[in-house]
Protein backbone atom coordinates (compact mmCIF):
# COMPACT_ATOMS: atom_id res chain seq x y z
CA UNK A 1 0.00 0.00 0.00
CA UNK A 2 1.32 3.37 -0.83
CA UNK A 3 -0.34 4.93 2.08
CA UNK A 4 1.76 2.96 4.39
CA UNK A 5 4.61 4.08 2.68
CA UNK A 6 3.85 7.32 3.03
CA UNK A 7 3.05 7.26 6.48
CA UNK A 8 6.44 5.57 7.46
CA UNK A 9 8.02 8.51 4.75
CA UNK A 10 6.01 11.13 7.47
CA UNK A 11 7.48 9.62 10.58
CA UNK A 12 11.35 9.38 9.46
CA UNK A 13 11.23 12.97 8.05
CA UNK A 14 9.24 14.13 10.79
CA UNK A 15 11.86 12.40 13.77
CA UNK A 16 14.59 13.55 11.56
CA UNK A 17 13.43 17.29 11.82
CA UNK A 18 12.97 16.86 15.81
CA UNK A 19 16.49 15.94 15.98
CA UNK A 20 17.75 18.22 14.21
CA UNK A 21 15.83 21.11 15.89
CA UNK A 22 17.81 19.31 19.00
CA UNK A 23 20.70 20.07 17.48
CA UNK A 24 20.35 23.73 15.90
CA UNK A 25 18.97 24.46 18.74
CA UNK A 26 22.98 25.39 20.38
CA UNK A 27 24.20 26.04 16.96
CA UNK A 28 21.47 28.74 16.72
CA UNK A 29 22.48 30.11 19.94
CA UNK A 30 26.13 30.84 19.22
CA UNK A 31 25.37 33.18 15.94
CA UNK A 32 24.35 36.26 16.83
CA UNK A 33 20.93 38.28 15.52
CA UNK A 34 17.87 36.70 14.47
CA UNK A 35 19.16 32.70 14.81
CA UNK A 36 19.33 33.48 18.59
CA UNK A 37 15.77 34.29 18.88
CA UNK A 38 15.47 31.02 17.06
CA UNK A 39 17.61 29.09 19.23
CA UNK A 40 15.28 30.70 21.77
CA UNK A 41 12.08 29.96 20.45
CA UNK A 42 13.72 26.05 20.21
CA UNK A 43 14.31 26.20 23.67
CA UNK A 44 11.09 27.46 24.82
CA UNK A 45 9.17 24.59 22.65
CA UNK A 46 11.58 21.92 24.17
CA UNK A 47 11.17 23.57 27.53
CA UNK A 48 7.34 22.11 27.57
CA UNK A 49 8.72 18.09 27.04
CA UNK A 50 12.03 18.10 29.28
CA UNK A 51 13.69 19.64 32.21
CA UNK A 52 16.54 20.97 30.23
CA UNK A 53 18.86 20.71 33.37
CA UNK A 54 22.14 21.83 32.03
CA UNK A 55 24.29 19.44 33.95
CA UNK A 56 22.17 16.82 32.67
CA UNK A 57 22.69 17.75 28.77
CA UNK A 58 25.03 16.88 26.13
CA UNK A 59 26.38 20.53 24.79
CA UNK A 60 27.51 21.87 21.39
CA UNK A 61 29.87 24.67 20.56
CA UNK A 62 29.35 25.71 24.96
CA UNK A 63 25.60 25.38 24.60
CA UNK A 64 23.06 22.68 25.94
CA UNK A 65 21.48 20.64 23.75
CA UNK A 66 17.31 21.63 23.38
CA UNK A 67 16.97 18.45 25.63
CA UNK A 68 18.49 16.47 28.08
CA UNK A 69 20.76 13.55 27.35
CA UNK A 70 17.90 10.88 28.36
CA UNK A 71 15.66 12.52 26.12
CA UNK A 72 18.13 12.98 23.27
CA UNK A 73 18.81 9.16 23.57
CA UNK A 74 15.55 9.03 23.20
CA UNK A 75 14.66 10.95 20.35
CA UNK A 76 18.00 10.22 18.23
CA UNK A 77 17.31 6.10 19.05
CA UNK A 78 13.73 6.43 18.03
CA UNK A 79 15.27 8.06 14.45
CA UNK A 80 17.68 5.23 14.01
CA UNK A 81 14.98 2.56 14.84
CA UNK A 82 12.20 3.83 12.69
CA UNK A 83 14.95 4.63 9.72
CA UNK A 84 16.22 0.76 10.57
CA UNK A 85 12.34 -0.40 10.84
CA UNK A 86 11.96 -2.35 7.44
CA UNK A 87 14.83 -4.42 8.37
CA UNK A 88 12.95 -5.47 11.30
CA UNK A 89 9.22 -5.53 9.85
CA UNK A 90 7.36 -4.89 6.76
CA UNK A 91 5.52 -1.78 7.00
CA UNK A 92 2.61 -3.34 5.21
CA UNK A 93 2.15 -5.98 8.05
CA UNK A 94 1.04 -3.99 11.55
CA UNK A 95 2.35 -6.03 14.27
CA UNK A 96 2.92 -4.08 17.75
CA UNK A 97 5.35 -5.17 20.26
CA UNK A 98 4.43 -7.90 23.11
CA UNK A 99 3.63 -7.11 26.54
CA UNK A 100 6.48 -8.66 27.56
CA UNK A 101 8.64 -7.13 25.39
CA UNK A 102 7.37 -3.46 26.37
CA UNK A 103 8.00 -4.50 29.71
CA UNK A 104 11.52 -5.38 29.00
CA UNK A 105 12.13 -2.38 26.81
CA UNK A 106 10.72 -0.02 29.56
CA UNK A 107 11.96 -1.27 32.86
CA UNK A 108 15.30 -0.40 32.39
CA UNK A 109 14.48 3.40 32.13
CA UNK A 110 11.76 3.02 35.16
CA UNK A 111 14.10 1.31 37.09
CA UNK A 112 16.77 4.34 36.91
CA UNK A 113 14.57 7.03 37.52
CA UNK A 114 12.51 5.31 40.25
CA UNK A 115 16.34 4.38 41.78
CA UNK A 116 17.28 8.34 41.33
CA UNK A 117 14.22 9.20 42.91
CA UNK A 118 14.67 7.00 46.23
CA UNK A 119 18.53 7.64 46.31
CA UNK A 120 18.67 4.03 45.46
CA UNK A 121 21.10 4.91 42.69
CA UNK A 122 22.82 7.98 40.95
CA UNK A 123 21.83 8.09 37.64
CA UNK A 124 24.84 9.17 35.33
CA UNK A 125 25.42 10.21 31.55
CA UNK A 126 25.56 6.38 30.75
CA UNK A 127 22.45 5.16 32.59
CA UNK A 128 20.40 7.76 31.01
CA UNK A 129 21.66 7.15 27.45
CA UNK A 130 21.27 3.14 27.37
CA UNK A 131 17.94 3.83 29.16
CA UNK A 132 16.64 6.38 26.83
CA UNK A 133 17.50 4.55 23.41
CA UNK A 134 15.93 1.58 25.07
CA UNK A 135 12.99 3.62 25.29
CA UNK A 136 13.22 5.03 22.23
CA UNK A 137 13.73 1.90 20.06
CA UNK A 138 10.74 0.16 21.60
CA UNK A 139 8.48 3.50 20.92
CA UNK A 140 9.35 3.21 17.55
CA UNK A 141 8.03 0.07 17.20
CA UNK A 142 4.98 0.92 18.89
CA UNK A 143 4.51 4.09 17.03
CA UNK A 144 5.13 3.23 13.42
CA UNK A 145 2.59 0.20 13.42
CA UNK A 146 -0.16 2.26 15.40
CA UNK A 147 0.32 5.13 13.19
CA UNK A 148 -0.32 3.16 9.92
CA UNK A 149 -2.78 1.19 11.41
CA UNK A 150 -4.47 4.27 12.64
CA UNK A 151 -4.34 6.25 9.48
CA UNK A 152 -5.53 2.36 7.98
CA UNK A 153 -9.06 2.80 10.51
CA UNK A 154 -9.65 6.34 9.36
CA UNK A 155 -9.96 6.04 5.72
CA UNK A 156 -11.94 2.93 6.25
CA UNK A 157 -14.10 5.14 8.03
CA UNK A 158 -14.18 7.73 5.76
CA UNK A 159 -14.83 5.43 2.90
CA UNK A 160 -17.68 3.82 4.58
CA UNK A 161 -19.39 7.39 5.86
CA UNK A 162 -18.65 9.16 2.07
CA UNK A 163 -22.70 9.31 0.34
CA UNK A 164 -22.76 6.82 -2.48
CA UNK A 165 -23.85 7.78 -5.60
CA UNK A 166 -27.87 7.31 -5.80
CA UNK A 167 -29.48 4.74 -8.69
CA UNK A 168 -30.31 7.29 -11.92
CA UNK A 169 -27.87 9.70 -10.88
CA UNK A 170 -23.85 9.89 -12.98
CA UNK A 171 -20.81 9.86 -11.03
CA UNK A 172 -18.65 13.18 -11.69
Amino acid sequence: MQSDRSIYTALLAGSALWCCMIILAPVCATIPGLTQDGAALMYQFFHRICHQIEGRSFHLFGEPLGVCMRCTAIYFAFFAAVALYPLFHSIHMVRLPSRSSIAVFLSPVVLDVVAGFTGLHDPNAITRLLTGASAGVLFAFIIVPSAIQGVRELRMQSLSSSPSPQKGQANG
